[in-house]
């Protein structure tokens, strides 16, 4: 169950500070305030990435062993909270949260954004680096709760993260049960773990700071705020993101490309739509600049 929160601390806002990061504090929360409703999403498979709980824990000047306790604190928070939230809806074993240290190394260079003049992004950065050599680079059990397995596990460097973790997925499950659609929901800041959701039949993402859940029907949010788009590989390249991707558009054509958007209501559109839409529009490009991006 539940920790009793009646003497936890709040912040000027109202909000219960569970004592882990700020940026995973309203996803705590959200799964207390959510458990017992009917409505609240059941998921069989919790995909945590470690760069975000990073990320999250960040504050300017914090020292490696200071932010890896942030982290460890994060981690037992997130196993408890989530134990506790599976408990109000599947009080049998089978829930499994595997934490996992991305690399982004085989995203090619061409694609990247220049994020060398941002401070806090490169402070970020260089404390990544040096954890991500600490993580396993074989899937590490760490179950402690029958209930809840729990498994660590750093992806490859030659393949991004939408293409190892299926692997160490099926090691978790079997190949049989990876057949059965698994509920999955992801924590991840960046976008381009999104495109994890073509392995499974039920997916969304739980965003950090808000603890908004997305359906992946919008996660074309996470590439522009302005027009409802799809998210695929096509608008991902188009708009790019911010945070591994640069974007193929930018001021002015990036105006007229959301225009674009809107009056073709891409929305409900398919990814050769969108791509005729775009070289029928803007005559520099061609099918390729949108397709040779192959994450």
């Amino acid at each position: 169950m539940f920790p009793d929160v009646s003497e936890f601390p709040k912040g000027l806002n109202g909000d219960i500070i569970y004592g882990g990061s700020i940026g995973s504090n309203k996803i705590f929360d959200v799964l207390r305030e959510t458990a017992g409703s009917r409505d609240s999403p059941l998921y069989d498979l919790w995909l945590i990435n470690v760069y975000t709980l990073l990320r999250n824990a960040y504050v300017n000047g914090i020292s490696q062993v200071d932010i890896e306790k942030v982290i460890d604190t994060d981690v037992d928070l997130f196993m408890t909270y989530i134990s506790a939230y599976m408990s109000y809806r599947r009080p049998t074993p089978g829930g499994v949260v595997l934490f996992y240290a991305p690399d982004y190394n085989a995203i090619p260079k061409m694609f990247l954004r220049n994020t060398s003049g941002q401070k806090q992004r490169t402070e970020i950065d260089t404390l990544y680096t040096r954890l991500l050599v600490t993580m396993p680079n074989k899937l590490n059990d760490l179950t402690e709760d029958p209930m809840l397995r729990k498994y660590l596990v750093a992806t490859s460097r030659s393949r991004l993260p939408h293409r190892d973790l299926p692997g160490h997925i099926r090691a978790i499950y079997g190949s049989n049960q990876m057949r059965i659609k698994l509920g999955t929901v992801l924590i991840s800041h960046c976008q381009i773990d999104l495109h994890l959701n073509h392995t499974f039949g039920s997916f969304d993402l739980l965003d950090s700071f808000t603890g908004v859940i997305r359906p992946p029907t919008l996660f074309g949010q996470k590439l522009v705020k302005e027009v409802s788009v799809p998210f695929n590989t096509t608008t991902h390249r188009a708009f790019g993101d911010d945070v591994h991707l640069e974007p193929l558009f930018k001021g002015k054509r990036r105006t007229e490309l959301i225009e674009l958007a809107r009056d073709r209501n891409w929305a409900i559109r398919t990814e050769r739509e969108i791509v005729s839409n775009i070289t029928e529009t803007f005559k520099d490009i061609e099918a390729s600049d949108l397709l040779r991006l192959r994450l």
